[in-house]
């Protein structure tokens, strides 16, 4: 039995390539389907199949099957046709119907599985109404099966073996986080992938073996001397964290905190966040912070997942902002004019320790914060920085509710 339905009547074999699959809806319509619907329907066994998630250029292969690993049967429909040289050729088509709420987000189509005490009615010659039959083409119980992603080798025709359906995260390794796994960054207007790179260069680790403390990043592992890491720690440790109290954060974004926080303490925060100032050039503009205190106190507000590059851009944010502010008459003539009447003024030259610039980093975990190697060494230099233009720098755990 080969797939790919040959109705009795065609002339020649390629009309087979064109049914593979009869839909649900027109089968029992279709002259190439409604004969076979009502004389000649079958089970095509099967312990899983596959459909591919598109995302733009990107095709990721997925494959089904039944919660308890059982084989299943598909809802099948046969036919013979005999060639010009009179061999005769039994062919079949599975029949689909629209998707359950397991495969609704990948495919708009899925075959029809046959629940088990369906099957003898399924093959009885003696059910014939096209009504009752199409009772019986609809999709299956999304709780009884299960979805897992899969490797690219399902792509290829040649590759039919069981390794094509082995789940990817049973097959997670070092080699191939480095190789087969990617990440793919894709234009929003076009969806045109213009970069890409592999999930190993995404992790980050930190290891303490004995004295010695070794670092993944970027790919590559490092091993800090000794004598470094106790000076950076010992930097870190010593900055102090700041008095102010902020909510806990329980928002969609870092953009509904702050203007929570300013909206639900309207006399001692002032909402700065998504406010540009031009500065330099006809592009270059720059949030002063995100929260501006009454006492002075310059908010900078940033969520962490446990990657080191969202904080190295808060203390960046940090110390371009401050030396602005200190240095350039215009952007703070410019953040006098945006900020509210009861916080100004802030045209004057900040006077050493004046401001507070507070570093405040929402985390989930109950612990003391603790941050990865490498912020701890951005954070002390920003620091180190904003010491010497005359400000008060702290930090500032806020508790992200579960």
């Amino acid at each position: 039995m080969q797939w790919g339905l040959i109705p009795f009547w065609a002339k020649d074999a390629s009309l087979g390539f064109k049914m593979i699959n009869a839909r649900a809806e027109t089968v029992t319509t279709k002259p190439a389907f409604r004969e076979a619907l009502r004389k000649r329907r079958c089970l095509i066994p099967a312990d899983g199949f596959y459909e591919w998630h598109k995302n733009g250029k990107v095709k990721t292969p997925f494959c089904f099957a039944m919660a308890d690993d059982s084989i299943f049967a598909f809802a099948g429909i046969w036919d013979s046709w005999r060639n010009p040289e009179g061999k005769v050729i039994e062919t079949c088509s599975i029949i689909t119907t629209t998707p359950n709420a397991l495969l609704i987000d990948i495919h708009d189509r899925m075959p029809v599985i046959l629940p088990d005490d369906a099957y003898d009615l399924w093959l009885d010659p003696g059910f014939q109404k096209p009504d009752a039959i199409c009772d019986l083409l609809k999709p299956f119980n999304a709780d009884l099966m299960r979805r897992f992603e899969v490797s690219n080798r399902v792509n290829l025709v040649k590759n039919d073996d069981a390794a094509c359906a082995e789940s990817m995260a049973a097959n997670i390794s070092t080699d191939a986080l480095r190789k087969r796994y990617r990440v793919f960054a894709m234009a929003q207007d076009s969806e045109d992938v213009y970069d890409q790179w592999t999930i190993y260069r995404c992790i980050y680790c930190e290891i303490d073996e004995g004295d010695e403390t070794y670092l993944l990043t970027n790919g590559k592992w490092y091993r800090v001397g000794t004598d470094f890491r106790e000076r950076v720690n010992a930097q870190f440790n010593a900055v102090p964290h700041a008095a102010i109290e902020l909510p806990d954060y329980k928002d969609k974004s870092e953009g509904e905190y702050n203007i929570r926080v300013a909206a639900e303490n309207a006399d001692d925060f002032a909402l700065m966040d998504d406010v540009h100032i031009q500065c330099g050039g006809q592009y270059d503009k720059v949030e002063f912070c995100d929260l501006f205190g009454k006492s002075k106190t310059i908010v900078h507000v940033k969520r962490y997942a446990g990657a080191s590059a969202p904080l190295s851009h808060l203390f960046a944010q940090a110390v371009v902002s401050g030396s602005l502010f200190r240095r350039d008459p215009q952007f703070r003539a410019d953040v006098n004019e945006l900020l509210p009447e009861p916080f100004r003024p802030v045209i004057d030259e900040p006077q050493p320790e004046q401001y507070e610039i507070v570093l405040a980093v929402v985390s989930k975990s109950q612990r003391a914060l603790v941050l990865p190697f490498f912020s701890r060494i951005n954070l002390t230099n920003a620091r180190t920085r904003l010491l010497d233009l005359g400000y008060r720098v702290s930090l500032k755990k806020i508790q992200a509710q579960a």
